[in-house]
């Protein structure tokens, strides 16, 4: 039951990558890059929502601020623009869900994007004879440069992915999160630069009250991070030594358990003065 339960979910997420990337290029194709970069810089903040709603992940004051802000975004474009970015809003909700459902899967990266791609194999081959048929194929007929980029645009789009899946147990998600975040700015530059796409007052308002919710998150992101490097040293050096337990500022604590959020705060370890050595570790 459970590898059944694992192949659907695998399929779902298969299907919700494919339907990203093509709403990702119906948008390239109709000039709407803006649009998804907007889906890619609210699809982290979306994530952490997601990951409250279906995983009960805890969320701290400014992630909640974060996730308000999209919202109020969501709702400025839909007021003063008389339009809800669809385009975003299906770019961004198709990728958190396909994180939450690779998250809840335990499969390697490499097996899982496999597993997917197979699963998916039928739906693909099945548009292609249907291409075939109304005689609208334009792969491998008439214009073999156009068949050469269409190829290599399929390998340029499967290898992100795999990598997508595998930095985030690489590096962790903190890392991972925010060279995400390249993504939508270089789709952001090419959309006004390169597609002369028009930006206007209005529209860049919306952009700011996102990047205001990006920046925030970012921000919780360094925190965290810096809280898994100071807890994994702790942790190793108590590891070296064969201990069970550390001492902070004559606190004892066990090295199985969290510890808490201000001693894994880098301004815990500064002290007065900046001086490291005003706040000792000792290891018992």
């Amino acid at each position: 039951k459970k590898k059944k339960k694992n192949q659907l979910l695998l399929f779902i997420s298969g299907l919700l990558v494919s339907i990203n990337w093509g709403t990702w290029l119906y948008a390239v194709s109709v000039n709407r890059l803006l649009d998804s970069s907007l889906g890619y810089y609210i699809y982290p903040i979306i994530s952490v929502f997601l990951g409250r709603v279906f995983l009960k992940e805890k969320l701290n004051k400014n992630q909640l601020i974060a996730i308000f802000l999209v919202i109020f975004s969501l709702l400025y474009f839909l007021i003063q623009l008389g339009d809800l970015p669809w385009i975003g809003l299906t770019v961004a909700i198709t990728f958190s869900i396909y994180g939450l459902i690779r998250k809840k899967i335990k499969v390697s990266s490499d097996i899982g994007l496999l597993i997917e791609t197979l699963l998916i194999s039928p739906i693909a081959i099945g548009l292609f004879i249907y291409l075939v048929n109304m005689k609208m194929n334009i792969f491998f007929t008439g214009d073999p440069l156009l068949s050469f980029y269409l190829f290599w645009s399929g390998f340029m789009t499967l290898v992100p992915l795999f990598l997508y899946t595998l930095g985030f147990k690489i590096i962790g998600i903190g890392p991972a999160s925010m060279i995400l975040f390249l993504t939508p700015t270089s789709q952001f530059i090419l959309g006004i630069t390169y597609f002369n796409e028009v930006l206007s007052l209005e529209k860049l308002l919306g952009f700011i009250i996102i990047w205001v919710a990006v920046l925030i998150y970012l921000n919780e992101l360094r925190k965290e991070w810096i809280e898994i490097i100071i807890s994994g040293i702790i942790i190793e050096i108590a590891n070296e030594r064969k201990s069970k337990f550390v001492v902070i500022k004559g606190v004892k604590y066990s090295k199985d358990i969290r510890l808490p959020t201000k001693i894994l705060d880098w301004k815990f370890w500064l002290g007065k003065n900046n001086n490291p050595e005003n706040n000792p570790i000792n290891i018992v």
